[in-house]
């Protein structure tokens, strides 16, 4: 999906941005630290009710 391209094309110093800013561990290889964020990413969509997410893409 495009969050998934996003993510990996983030760095892995902005993975780990993220990641800490979620209180989430940051250690390990870009591929583990985008697979981490992008389930964090899904449980706060999760956690909102659908009239709750911004618009994808503007």
């Amino acid at each position: 999906s495009g969050t998934e391209r996003e993510l990996g094309e983030r760095g892995g110093a902005g993975l780990k941005e993220e990641l800490g800013r979620r209180g989430l561990d940051t250690r390990g290889l870009k591929a583990e630290l985008a697979e981490r964020l992008q389930a964090a990413l899904e449980a706060e969509d999760a956690r909102r009710g659908p009239g709750d997410r911004p618009p994808r893409g503007h």
